[in-house]
């Protein structure tokens, strides 16, 4: 009895993931040419618009974003933390990993006007874990660092060995998070009150995926910050 019970657990487990990944799919494809729509709207390439519609259409821009924020975050709770994808082990060198990533985030970067800083000083750091779901962590805590930094400041990159772990961090020099908000930063959906002022359209499930995503390649996340003046946040994961 037990055993067909684990049966059609697995298959219900099965039949959800293989949904989600269609459904992921046929979302990201339409939100993916609404945004290019409205940016050639943006553009004013069919025509100049009014103040009014260039609002209009910086809200539906917004919107959109956040969609495929929300699209893109479901889909690693899906992948990893269902168990959909397996998590692997192999060797990644840190100043390759380093280089690679933030010529990725310099879009962004640039888009924010923040200086991206690698302060790697080891180039012969390494560690063994799953190089997909670090670059997903890291590249979220970047864009967080970008997006909530302020003007004309910088963004620093780091990975340090510390007796049996290797912890990465992220500076910046942004809004930081409010001392009485802190301890609810990673749960699902909360958005600290300043950040909301800064970027009206997070989904206030990315702190949440990376904490639970560093949780399943044994890894843990915490934070510094101070209101108005910045957050580092760090990743350890064990070097063993």
């Amino acid at each position: 009895m037990a055993l067909k019970q684990n049966k059609n657990e697995e298959e219900v487990n099965r039949l959800r993931d293989d949904l989600w990944s269609v459904v992921s799919h046929k979302l990201r494809t339409p939100l993916s040419g609404a945004k290019w729509l409205v940016e050639t709207m943006q553009n004013e390439t069919p025509g100049i618009l009014n103040e009014k519609q260039k609002a209009y259409m910086d809200d539906i821009h917004k919107t959109i974003d956040q969609a495929v924020a929300l699209v893109f975050d479901l889909s690693h709770m899906v992948r990893f933390l269902g168990g959909m994808a397996p998590i692997k082990k192999e060797p990644v060198m840190i100043a390759e990993f380093f280089d690679n990533l933030l010529s990725e985030a310099k879009i962004v970067a640039a888009k924010y006007k923040v200086a991206l800083q690698n302060g790697l000083q080891d180039g012969a750091l390494k560690i063994e874990t799953d190089s997909e779901i670090l670059k997903i962590i890291l590249r979220g805590m970047l864009d967080n660092a970008i997006e909530y930094s302020l003007l004309d400041k910088e963004v620093r990159l780091d990975a340090k060995k510390d007796a049996d772990a290797i912890i990465f961090s992220v500076k910046d020099l942004g809004v930081g998070i409010p001392k009485n908000e802190q301890d609810q930063i990673f749960q699902r959906f909360f958005r600290a009150s300043n950040a909301k002022k800064q970027k009206s359209n997070g989904t206030g499930l990315d702190l949440y995926v990376m904490k639970s995503l560093a949780e399943k390649i044994g890894g843990k996340i915490y934070f510094e910050s101070e209101e108005g003046k910045g957050s580092v946040f760090y990743l350890s994961i064990s070097a063993v």
